[in-house]
């Protein structure tokens, strides 16, 4: 009643009531809502710090998962790398044997044609000569000439008809020699065609192999057999188109 009194008698005093009450609900307003974000504001602390700890979680899973898969990418490449590699390093090898194979070859046909002409030859005269051979000497060269058709026959595939044919006709020349010893009957035109078609098979056989080793050079890969094929009677055709007519056309179409 007294303070009511004093207020109401004094309004100075009661002015200043009203701004401590004022001030007083201002702060304990100002208090609860400090408390209230406070408190949110740890609330948002702890989500965002949850949220780190998630998305830190998955970008570490992640990192996992790309490098593993890295790892398996790089482990396929390099057995893959390592397959290529072993693969080329087969195709140079055969591509390094198949040329010394190709020059052995080529040398055995020199000494066989070489002999062949020499034989003939050497009858011929002396035949014409009436001296004859020694028998001696003719039966070492017949010997000689056997054994270099049985050298191109170690070296070759005698299941390519190319080389069929070119052993038939070898073997023919080899008898036809023996026969002018014989008959003392040298026929040079008759000779000139068997040593024709010989030089011609070999020829066909040479330039066809080394079209293979060029191809496998660049390719890398091994010529199938079917493709070797199409190589040797095409290159056959641009040597002698009347030679391959006559030896191979019935045996494979280009066309």
């Amino acid at each position: 009643m007294l303070l009511s009194a004093i207020t109401l008698n004094n309004p100075h005093v009661t002015a200043a009531l009203i701004a401590m009450l004022s001030a007083l609900i201002v702060a304990l307003i100002s208090a609860t809502y400090s408390r209230k974000q406070l408190k949110q504001t740890k609330e948002l602390a702890k989500i965002a710090k949850l949220s780190s700890e998630k998305i830190a979680k998955q970008n570490v899973e992640s990192s996992e998962k790309i490098a593993e898969q890295n790892l398996k990418s790089t482990k396929v490449i390099n057995n893959e790398t390592i397959k290529n590699l072993e693969e080329r390093r087969y195709t140079d090898t055969i591509i390094i044997q198949r040329i010394e194979w190709v020059n052995k070859i080529r040398n055995t046909f020199i000494d066989f044609n070489s002999l062949s002409k020499n034989t003939f030859e050497f009858l011929s005269i002396a035949l014409r000569t009436e001296q004859g051979m020694k028998m001696e000497e003719f039966i070492k060269r017949t010997h000689d000439l056997d054994r270099l058709i049985d050298e191109v026959y170690l070296l070759s595939n005698p299941r390519e008809y190319w080389f069929e044919r070119l052993f038939e006709h070898m073997n023919d020349l080899r008898n036809y020699i023996i026969d002018v010893e014989l008959s003392a009957d040298p026929n040079l035109k008759q000779f000139r065609d068997y040593i024709s078609v010989i030089v011609y098979i070999q020829q066909c056989i040479l330039k066809s192999e080394w079209k293979r080793t060029k191809e496998e050079i660049n390719s890398g890969d091994e010529t199938s057999p079917e493709k070797m094929e199409k190589i040797f009677y095409k290159t056959a055709k641009e040597i002698n188109p009347a030679l391959y007519e006559r030896l191979f056309s019935h045996n494979f179409n280009l066309n």
